[in-house]
């Protein structure tokens, strides 16, 4: 088989099993298998593939035709120009999260930060592209990644490494207990976190590839507002006045978590939508 029979029959595959982007799917799978770009694809188009790396490959499309993650299955993917190792057991970086990144930017930009330390911290860390990215933007800051659940730990450990954010540390910790840790102080210059945030009983109705994800990183509890509703009745306290804190929300819940952010006190607060004109952030002032 060639180097082209085997891309089209990959997209084949994805396109009868339904699944969305198989083109782009196909080629990324095509790209990472055999080392060829789209643009060196036409010099390799009549030449035969190995046939260990075509069985390789196809055994990559079946998982990709039985709807599990291509991030899985590559084992890796990029956010914000940084490559982050992704895989089972931790939630996938998205892009909607750079609309969170960049507000925090923002935000640490007004009050100096490229001149004197600062201290962030990461609540519900996962693979760590948020404590990350922040770090790598203010190498003078401080980032504390709180993240609990062993699998996760391990990404977010080997994405501090490969990325060479030696100013973050972890903390394994869980956000929802009522009892805080007692080794760090309360003069955080800002609080940012991805929480879970969907509804227990929406997450039956998610897309096949996102039921992959772990359940952890999902659920929301009953109305989705669980973590919030912990960050801002305990790790606030975390946080200086002065302050900010920086959350991302599910695209219908602005309201809600607005409110929980005027009953603990917090001003200045904004709503910032995503890449696709959604409710995706709110940003407050302690």
């Amino acid at each position: 088989m060639t180097y082209k029979e085997a891309y089209i029959n990959a997209k084949n595959i994805l396109r009868k099993n339904e699944v969305e982007d198989c083109s782009f799917d196909a080629f990324l799978i095509f790209e990472h298998c055999f080392q060829i770009s789209r643009k060196d694809f036409p010099l390799y188009y009549s030449r035969n593939v190995p046939e260990g790396l075509c069985s390789y490959f196809f055994n990559l499309i079946e998982r990709r035709k039985n709807k599990e993650p291509l991030q899985y299955i590559l084992g890796y993917w990029e956010f914000m120009g940084r490559k982050y190792f992704v895989g089972e057991g931790v939630l996938i970086p998205r892009d909607d999260t750079e609309v969170l990144v960049r507000k925090s930017i923002k935000f640490l930009e007004v009050i100096g930060a490229n001149r004197k330390k600062v201290k962030i911290l990461d609540l519900c860390s996962g693979t760590g592209i948020v404590a990350i990215s922040l770090a790598k933007e203010f190498k003078n800051s401080e980032v504390l990644a709180v993240e609990l659940h062993k699998k996760a730990l391990k990404y977010l450990e080997k994405n501090i490494k490969i990325n060479k954010a030696n100013n973050v540390k972890i903390l394994k910790w869980n956000v929802l207990c009522q009892n805080l840790p007692e080794n760090i102080s309360n003069d955080f210059d800002l609080i940012v976190s991805n929480p879970p945030y969907i509804k227990s009983d929406e997450i039956k109705n998610l897309q096949e590839e996102v039921k992959r994800e772990p359940v952890s990183a999902l659920d929301g509890g009953t109305d989705g507002l669980n973590f919030y509703r912990a960050i801002l009745k305990n790790w606030k306290f975390f946080l200086k006045e002065g302050g900010a804190l920086c959350v991302e929300i599910g695209f219908d819940q602005s309201y809600d978590v607005v409110e929980l952010f005027k009953k603990n006190g917090f001003k200045n607060i904004e709503i910032i939508k995503d890449l696709s004109n959604l409710d995706r952030i709110v940003f407050g002032v302690k």
